[in-house]
This record gives structure tokens, C-alpha cells and sequence, in this order.
């Protein structure tokens, strides 16, 4: 298995058509090799600029995620549900796990925090988009949302909510990265706890429990059209800053199971205003912010007073807070939030496979 001491390489060829990548993990202990090449897609996220479009395009952009994320792709408490249904369920009856004498434990909070830095790693380790996380873990929010037998079990059975887990991050991984992560790759990483043909048949299970639903609107395309209505260039440091800073946001958002069942609007809306706070009035003038707003308000219906976005901003500058070593009390200012994303983005960019065992995620 991929090692601490593994290296990374990683070879790119160019032409005017496809970028074709091929990347190998050594790992000197077993002089073993993996290897994965594939062709770059046009599906990939883009975040690093924004699009060029009118506004009233970006309006009814909006407004259409605005109802996509409140019906087809709405995310409920799930969680709390699963315990509700177990308080409600008859305590003599016997469940297939308990009368074969094998115990389970029910998934938590603690597991999805678990499984999103598992996945984090992997990113980080394959050289991928911190954003595909944030795909794939909405893939497994709402695929535990529905109500077939298997996403119930997935509730119920740690095990198989870690094959879950690991299997949307690989159908983000498939649509939106420029390479293909094969199963059998996958499967080395759980350290053979799942074959290939387990990941491949939990993946027809998603998309079917999906109904094939996966090209949704995400918190970070949210984030991009959102800020698309400010009133000044798209090309200017503000709005680069404000990008950063609330894609990061978003990205320490994922591990909190809360916001999985915000509205990734508000998320979206509550990271950029947050990072407002720390844009000078010199660089975004007040009338520059009223407009904005105003612009977000048409499109979304969002009141920034309300309780409940309130309470999300709240939580954001509190795991941002956290992430930083600021005081909650403490405002931040620019150069502290440039500081604080490059530090937390330098670190954990060890082998998936160690830090998975290091945190008990995947069994020896």
C-alpha cells in the first residue's frame, strides 16, 4: 500500500486539442507503482476566474439554482431523522445485523467530519480541486436524504457509509476532475476493506437513489455567480480576494454537518459578506456594497438580516475564526485572511492511505 515516503510525480503533455496527464505513486517500501492517465474534460469547476456574463444572465442564473437547491436538490437533517426513526422503531424487532449477532454503530456527526478530512487528504495528495470535495460530499448528503434500503443502511452501518463516502468522492472525482481515479486505485486506499466492484455497485446505487441528479449547483458556483454582481471589475484584486476568502469559507464549511442542511445560497451569500468585513471601505465603497446586496435580494429573495442567515455567518467566522487562531471577537483584516488560507492549504498533503489509518477512518 501507498506509504509517508511515497512520491508523487506527475507528467503533463499538451496539445491545442486535450491535455493528456499522467501521474504515478511510487512507494519505495514495495517498489510498487499506480498509475493514472487520462484526458482533461471541459466539465472541470472553474474557480479560478470568473466568467464573463450581463447581468440580467447572472440574475436568472441565480434565481434558477435558487429553486434547484430548495426542491430537486435539497439537502434535509438526516441525522436526526435516522435517530427519530430509532426512537420510533419497535425495540423488539429483530434486524438482520442483530440477530446474526454482528454489531453496528450508527453514523454521527463525528463520522462525516472524519470521512470529509479523509477526503481532503485525497485531494490534496492527487493534486485535485478542494472544490471536488465539496461535490462529492453534497453527492452523500443528499444520496443519505433519500429513502432507499441501501442509504438507510448507510445510516446505520459505519462501514458502509465509508464505502458511501469514498465512492461519491470518486463520482465527483470522474465528472469534474481532469482524470479518471480508477476503482482499483480506490480500492488500494481502503487498503483492499472494499473491492472494485463493490465501489463500482454502491456508485449505480447513488445515481440511482439520485435519479442521475448530478450536475446541481454547488456552494461555490453560488459563490462565483454571486459575486458577479458586484459593481466593479471582475479582473480587480477586491473581487479576487472576496473569492478566495469565501471559497475557503465553503471549503471549512463541508466538515460541519450544519451547513449541510443550510441552504448552500446562504453559505454562499454569508462566506462573501463575511469577507466583506475584511475589504476596506477605500477598496469597496459602501454604495458598492448596498448595490450588491440589493442585486442578491432581487435574485434569490435572501433578507442579510434574517435570523437565519445571521446564524450561518455566524458559524462560518467561527470555524474560520478557529482555523486562523483569531479571537471570535477579533476582526480580520486582509492580510490576515491571505495569511491564514495559504497556511491551512500548505498543510496535510500526506499519503490518504496513512492518514486514514492515523485517524481510524480505514481499517488495517
Amino acid at each position: 500500500q501507498i506509504c509517508a515516503e511515497c512520491v508523487f510525480f506527475s507528467s503533463t503533455r499538451y496539445n491545442l486539442q486535450n491535455v493528456h496527464i499522467k501521474r504515478t505513486f511510487i512507494c519505495h517500501r514495495r517498489n510498487t507503482y499506480y498509475t493514472m492517465t487520462s484526458v482533461a474534460m471541459n466539465n472541470s469547476i472553474e474557480t479560478e476566474s470568473l466568467p464573463s456574463m450581463c447581468a440580467a444572465e447572472v440574475l436568472d442564473r441565480l434565481t434558477v439554482m435558487r429553486t434547484q437547491e430548495q426542491t430537486t436538490y435539497r439537502c434535509d437533517d438526516y441525522l436526526n431523522r435516522s435517530r427519530m426513526e430509532e426512537l420510533d422503531s419497535d425495540p423488539m424487532e429483530c434486524t438482520n445485523d442483530t440477530c446474526s449477532g454482528e454489531e453496528t454503530k450508527p453514523v454521527d456527526e463525528e463520522c462525516r467530519v472524519k470521512m470529509c478530512e479523509w477526503c481532503y487528504q485525497v485531494v490534496d495528495f492527487c493534486k485535485f480541486r478542494r472544490e471536488t470535495v465539496i461535490v462529492g460530499m453534497g453527492y452523500l448528503d443528499r444520496y443519505l436524504c433519500t429513502s432507499t434500503p441501501r442509504a438507510r443502511r448507510a445510516l446505520e452501518d459505519r462501514k458502509e457509509y465509508q464505502l458511501a463516502a469514498m465512492t461519491t468522492l470518486y463520482m465527483a472525482i470522474k465528472l469534474f476532475e481532469p482524470l479518471e481515479m480508477e476503482t482499483t486505485f480506490l480500492s488500494q486506499l481502503s487498503r483492499g476493506c472494499y473491492s472494485s466492484a463493490e465501489i463500482a455497485q454502491m456508485e449505480i446505487d447513488i445515481l440511482t437513489a439520485l435519479n442521475w441528479r448530478v450536475h446541481g449547483p454547488s456552494t461555490i458556483s453560488f459563490i462565483q455567480y454571486f459575486l458577479m454582481l458586484l459593481p466593479v471589475a471582475q479582473n480587480s484584486p477586491v473581487v479576487a480576494t472576496l473569492l478566495d476568502c469565501a471559497r475557503f469559507q465553503a471549503e471549512l464549511s463541508v466538515g460541519d454537518y450544519y451547513f449541510a442542511t443550510q441552504p448552500m445560497s446562504y453559505v454562499a451569500i454569508g462566506s462573501i459578506l463575511n469577507a466583506m468585513e475584511g475589504i476596506g471601505i477605500h477598496n469597496l465603497s459602501n454604495s458598492e456594497r448596498t448595490a450588491f446586496l440589493q442585486q442578491a435580494f432581487k435574485a434569490t429573495g435572501i433578507d442579510i438580516y434574517s435570523a437565519e442567515l445571521t446564524e450561518v455567518r455566524s458559524r462560518l467566522f467561527e470555524i474560520f475564526a478557529k482555523s486562523s487562531g483569531l479571537e471570535t471577537n477579533e476582526k480580520c483584516d486582509e492580510a490576515s485572511m491571505g495569511s491564514t488560507i495559504q497556511k491551512e492549504r500548505a498543510v496535510n498533503c500526506g499519503s490518504p492511505v496513512c492518514v486514514s489509518r492515523r485517524k481510524g477512518l480505514v481499517r488495517a
